[in-house]
């Protein structure tokens, strides 16, 4: 199949891998592959299992990555009242 835009295939990815059907795409990364898509699976992963550890540390990345950096005016100084 020949798509314009690689966010039409999408769909068709899902399904052609929940099936276990084997495919190649040509110009880009496979759905399950981007890396905003891994991390939601790792999240949800995690709230299925807790105790998976993998999926945990996937999340803790994540989450780190996406929290805006801390500068040093942004904590208190020692011996100030918080």
């Amino acid at each position: 199949m020949l798509f314009r835009t690689a966010h039409h295939s999408d769909a068709l990815e899902v399904e052609l891998a929940r099936r276990n059907i084997p495919f190649v795409k040509y110009g880009g990364l496979k759905f399950l592959e981007a890396a905003h898509v891994k991390d939601v699976l790792s999240i949800l992963r995690l709230a299925e299992n807790p105790r998976d550890s993998i999926s945990a540390f996937a999340s803790c990345n994540f989450w780190m990555a996406s929290a805006p950096p801390c500068s040093p005016g942004d904590r208190p100084s020692r011996g100030s009242p918080v």
